[in-house]
């Protein structure tokens, strides 16, 4: 073996205690001048499975872990800042953390079940009360000092919405969820110039939009309630691009409609709506029947016949903004089941 060319009297390279000097030094630093922020692992869910592309789509954030990182932009957030493109106003602000090893290590992963910093995850950052999703995690943002490497360098972008689901516990991060997703209808409907009459497309689907003021609010304690359908109809809501289920109930003296997701089709009397929609579930355990095809559904079965209703309140207004208690009214989230007189 030749001889070494390097001083065999100081060890750079593998001397844990210093190795742990430099990492303590870099938690202390961090811990100093850094910022606490929540880092957010990405899950995706069964639901969101595309089976054309073998593709989970559906991604959920629902655990957020505070650990402490660096802030390395000095003169405020790279990127391509605000601008205006083809497609109208973008902001592109993004900026570089550094998260020390051991701290990702002791908190996040202890957390989460996460060894590094991961393409795609998000950190909140509550300096201005925004997610950063992570674009590029460098791993060697300084060469192994003392043989070893301390820290990670995160590279994150401002974070656009694209359908994911929140469910934190933190309102300011959940309502990333409720003020940009489209897969709540509005219970809402166009009318014509007279103020009365709903508009429809050419193919029979009313229009929905913000307001709908033709009839009186109701309110009832949420609970289930036994109640009949009286009246059915299928609803556009132009904005979401969204179709729409609507069912108007019978509970007493009073009336409440409730809304289901469905798709566009061209009976008069059947119902098409995904395998794994609210409706198409609903109708298989009110009726025990197990579906061959998902365009056959008739909400015409529910007519006449006595229900088990679950009636929940609605106590934000379209804009997601919080109502005042003497607002709030009530909707039918869910038909439970044909009562038993009607079982019998």
């Amino acid at each position: 073996m030749a001889q070494s060319t390097t001083s065999t009297y100081f060890n750079k390279f593998a001397h844990a205690g210093e190795q742990g000097l430099v990492a303590d030094l870099v938690i202390e630093s961090i811990s100093i001048y850094g910022i606490d922020v929540g880092y957010m692992c990405k899950k995706y869910t069964s639901e969101g499975y595309d089976q054309l592309y073998s593709e989970e789509d559906l991604a959920v954030f629902d655990n957020v872990t505070d650990v402490a990182m660096y802030i390395k932009n000095v003169d405020g957030f790279e990127g391509e800042g605000d601008f205006l493109s083809k497609f109208g106003l973008e902001i592109r602000d993004s900026m570089t953390l550094s998260v020390a090893r051991r701290s990702f290590e002791t908190e996040v992963e202890a957390t989460q079940n996460i060894s590094r910093p991961r393409e795609g995850d998000l950190i909140f950052f509550p300096l201005n009360e925004k997610l950063y999703s992570i674009m590029h995690t460098e791993h060697e943002p300084v060469f192994y000092q003392m043989g070893a490497l301390q820290f990670y360098d995160v590279k994150v972008e401002l974070f656009e919405y694209s359908n994911e689901r929140f469910n934190t516990g933190i309102d300011v991060i959940d309502e990333v969820q409720s003020k940009h997703s489209l897969d709540i209808l509005e219970e809402v409907q166009l009318l014509s110039e007279d103020g009365i009459t709903p508009l429809f497309t050419e193919d029979g689907y009313r229009l929905v939009s913000e307001e709908e003021d033709s009839e009186r609010p109701v309110y009832i304690e949420p609970g289930v309630y036994r109640g009949q359908l009286i009246e059915w109809g299928k609803v556009y809501n132009p904005m979401f691009k969204k179709y729409s289920l609507e069912m108007t109930f019978a509970l007493g003296n009073e009336r409440l409609k409730g809304w289901f997701n469905i798709e566009k089709s061209n009976s008069d009397t059947l119902v098409k709506a995904g395998w794994k929609s609210d409706f198409l579930r609903m109708y298989q355990e009110v009726f025990d029947v197990r579906l061959e095809r998902r365009d056959r559904m008739a909400p015409n079965n529910f007519m006449g016949k006595p229900l088990a209703l679950e009636v929940v309140s609605i106590e934000k207004d379209a804009h997601k903004n919080p109502l005042a208690k003497v607002n709030h009214y009530s909707r039918v989230k869910k038909i439970m089941g044909l009562l038993e007189d009607e079982l019998a």
